[in-house]
């Protein structure tokens, strides 16, 4: 969603302005000038007049709106801090010094916000008193140029002293009507912020700052941050407690009990049940350099948020990436990180440590890809079209690992309360990018051949182990699925309606199988479930229903293993059982025995309406089944129920 910044007084805004140039180009003294503040807290940045790590200041403007400004070091050793600033910024000022021009860390830095975000962008072009207007024309005119190139051409161009302090109002002006005209775009998914910075203050414990990336965060709620939950005291933005940490703008949260050594920077602070932390990720990669080749696997440095780690990365269908080309791939990390969809990073060679790609998360989800799904490209393509639109479920469900989506699944998926959660996932459904299956499961239809490949398989097997069965019924392949068996239905009607499978006695078959049995013993076996399923409570004896059916003995061995090897029937005692007899059974046993302590063969018999020797016989069934025991002459519950 996206909502234009209104104007209110005292109203901290959900935008972030930052600074990005090459070293001593006068980022800190510029943002010194417009805000007030010093950004330069530690003692070696002063000492040495060198932006080291991140500073964040509050910029005020009329009417009491306040926007965070962020100013990030130009140092090439430090570009790690610098990744880190430029993953929040929504407005950038990119500072050129007049006596030094373009350099190498300015097309870098241009380079690396341009793969982290899309920002509205000014061109300050400091140290004016240091040439002469000649100059400074020309100079600008080569800015306009290289901001063209760098698909900024609208970018405003502006020059100041810092010295003088001449042009210094006109780039405030500048600033504030960017400000003005700032999008906010709220992302719905639940609470994340990586960690910036982490302290701790006496009397009040913990606090970690940063700038969140969704979602809020207010008192009194639950978060995980390395492994363990904890809970918020309280929230500051800018030095002013506020009620919220909110998206978009720098926030200081106090943790409760929870000690600041075991947080570091690049860690992320997350609603529980949303995220979770994984070794690897499906990006979309853009090689962005004039001259670097991506190999089909490299390794590099992975930079998103404030983490950075080792990573390899594998490309998915193609050989290699050219100059200037994109594609997909697989990213497994060193260290184990919190991401998601939509999340930006870059990546840098590790010798000579230079910037050259970026990209998107496309999911979370770390799995091998299997050729079947190498085969079919369409599902990767499609996820980018709504990653585009800011459709971050859909993106995460078409391009991650998942064949079928639970209702277990759904808030990692989407990173959202489980009430949201399925309002997306039958969104999607209404879409067409989902067909539910039972109450609780759906089938990514982008997936179908793949899937439809997978139960082919699994059937060609166990027809293979059993030549003899109909086929797999609800109560074995909805396990291996990991869905209920309530979705069984829905799911035989999807396969059967791609004709590669059939339902045999409502059990899964492929359509070109056929039970290894005659016609005659098919007879047998039709004849022998309508015996028992008449004969209820009161099942025939096993020579008795030999002698009804007229069958040989040969013949009764093969419908008695068909029977009861698919669960059909149980022998209980000599007597052939079908299984909704037994399950009903049972049921009025856990009844009787929930409102009694215990039940002895002769009222057993008389509730179910049983032979004395059948309901003996079924009382041991379930004295083996560990559903009762025997305790003297009564039976009991052998656990709670």
């Amino acid at each position: 969603m996206m909502t234009m910044v209104r104007e209110v007084e005292g109203t901290v805004l959900p935008v972030m302005i930052g600074t990005a140039g090459h070293v001593d180009h006068g980022k800190t003294s510029l943002v010194r000038l417009l805000t007030g503040c010093e950004t330069d807290r530690l003692k070696e940045e002063k000492d040495r007049g060198l932006t080291i790590d991140l500073g964040f200041a509050p910029c005020r403007f009329p009417g009491g709106r306040i926007a965070g400004i962020v100013d990030v070091p130009g140092h090439e050793d430090f570009i790690r801090n610098m990744v880190a600033g430029a993953s929040t910024i929504d407005i950038l000022m990119l500072v050129i010094a007049a006596d030094d021009g373009i350099m190498p860390q300015t097309i870098e830095h241009l380079r690396i916000v341009s793969l982290l975000r899309k920002p509205q962008v000014m061109v300050v072009i400091t140290k004016a008193d240091l040439v002469d207007r000649d100059y400074l024309e020309i100079l600008k005119n080569d800015v306009s140029a290289f901001m063209a190139k760098a698909g900024f051409e609208s970018a405003a161009i502006l020059s100041c002293s810092n010295i003088t302090m001449d042009g210094i109002s006109a780039v405030r002006t500048a600033l504030r009507e960017l400000v003005d005209n700032a999008f906010a775009y709220e992302d719905e998914r639940a609470f994340r912020i990586n960690v910036e910075r982490r302290f701790s203050v006496k009397g009040f414990g913990t606090v970690v700052t940063g700038v969140p990336i969704s979602g809020f965060a207010q008192a009194g709620d639950e978060l995980v941050i390395n492994d363990n939950l904890c809970r918020v005291r309280s929230v500051q933005s800018y030095q002013m407690d506020v009620q919220k940490a909110v998206s978009g703008a720098c926030a200081a949260i106090n943790i409760r009990d929870f000690p600041a050594a075991l947080i570091s920077r690049g860690m992320t602070v997350y609603a529980p049940g949303a995220y979770q932390k994984t070794t690897g990720a499906i990006i979309l990669i853009k090689n962005t350099d004039d001259a670097f080749t991506f190999k089909r696997t490299e390794n590099f440095r992975l930079h998103t948020g404030t983490a950075s780690t080792n990573v390899s990365v594998k490309l998915i269908a193609c050989d290699s990436l050219l100059p200037g080309a994109e594609g997909f791939a697989h990213v497994r990390f060193t260290e184990p990180l919190v991401v998601a969809a939509g999340d930006k990073f870059i990546l840098r060679t590790q010798s000579p440590r230079m910037t050259v790609g970026g990209g998107t998360v496309l999911s979370s989800a770390d799995y091998p890809l299997r050729r079947a799904a190498l085969l079919d490209m369409g599902r990767f393509e499609e996820s980018v079209k709504y990653l585009e639109s800011g459709d971050f479920t859909a993106c995460e469900v078409l391009s991650g690992s998942k064949m079928i989506c639970t209702l277990s699944d759904i808030n990692i998926l989407s990173h959202k309360t489980a009430e949201k959660a399925l309002t997306d996932f039958n969104k999607l459904g209404s879409d067409g990018i989902l067909t539910k299956i039972g109450k609780k499961a759906w089938l990514v239809n982008t997936r179908l051949t793949e899937f439809i490949g997978d139960i082919r398989r699994l059937l060609t097997a166990f027809h293979t182990r059993r030549p003899y069965y109909w086929g797999i019924d609800a109560e074995n392949i909805c396990p291996m699925l990991n869905i209920n068996v309530d979705a069984f239905a829905d799911l035989c009607k999807i396969l059967t309606g791609t004709g590669g499978f059939k339902l045999n006695n409502n059990r899964l078959a492929l359509a070109d199988f056929s039970p290894n049995i005659s016609k005659h013993q098919m007879a047998l076996l039709e004849q022998t479930r309508q015996v028992i399923a008449e004969a209820g409570i009161r099942p025939p004896a096993r020579g008795d229903l030999k002698t009804a059916i007229g069958a040989c003995e040969a013949d009764m061995k093969l419908i008695f293993r068909l029977l009861t090897g698919e669960g059909e029937a149980y022998f209980i005692d000599n007597y052939l059982v079908s299984k909704g007899v037994v399950d009903e059974c049972r049921g009025i046993l856990l009844d009787f025995l929930r409102r009694n302590d215990e039940i002895t063969i002769a009222q057993w018999r008389d509730i179910s309406g049983a032979s004395r020797n059948f309901a003996v016989g079924m009382l041991e069934f379930f004295d083996s089944s560990g559903l009762t025991r025997r305790s003297g002459e009564v039976r009991v519950l052998s656990h709670t129920e």
